[in-house]
């Protein structure tokens, strides 16, 4: 399993995929903290971390699925899947390994974006609270989408399928989420 995991790290973080995925992540992030420090009608910068995560889920909602489209559609198209199938790592221990690879991936992303609370502890007042638990539910929402991403991947065709459906149903999920806080249902 450790060498299935090595080989996905190794096929990230040796090709720019990886690295260009975490760029879109900073691009986008960093375009979000400053239209909502330019939108702010004070001198004294009062934004709050949970308002800017949640906003960024819907960024993941684009790049997530880039992660997670080449996981087994890319096998398949690529014919390698009755290789990994045969080999003698079993099932559950070749899906443990690419999840653990695009976890690490995703971890990398989120490393990433810790520069962001640093300079604002530096220049202003950051609640740790408030902090630690935006990063725990923003993990916890990319691995949700990393699993079912993944598998999305194991019964697409291809790479772009996937990625589009799993795009699809991580936007139903949003959608249900703002359908679950409408007044609709408190009717």
């Amino acid at each position: 399993m450790f060498s299935l995991y090595k080989k996905e790290l190794h096929s990230f973080f040796c090709t720019p995929f990886a690295y260009v995925i975490s760029s879109l992540f900073m691009l986008l992030f960093s375009f979000f903290i400053g239209s909502q420090i330019a939108d702010m009608t004070s001198s004294t910068i009062k934004f709050t971390y949970p308002d800017l995560f949640y906003n960024n889920i819907f960024y993941f909602i684009l790049l997530i699925p880039l992660l997670t489209m080449r996981t087994f559609a890319d096998e398949r198209k690529l014919n390698t899947e009755v290789l990994l199938f045969t080999s003698p790592i079993n099932v559950f221990h070749l899906v443990i390994a690419k999840f653990l690879a695009l976890t690490t991936v995703f971890i990398f992303m989120l490393a990433c974006s810790v520069v962001y609370p640093v300079v604002t502890a530096m220049n202003g007042e950051i609640i740790i609270s408030h902090l630690i638990s935006v990063y725990i539910g923003f993990f916890l929402w990319g691995i949700m989408c990393i699993a079912i991403g993944m598998l999305l991947s194991s019964f697409a065709e291809n790479p772009i399928t996937a990625a589009l459906l799993s795009e699809a149903v991580m936007l139903a999920l949003v959608w249900l989420d703002s359908f679950a806080e409408s007044d609709f249902i408190a009717r």
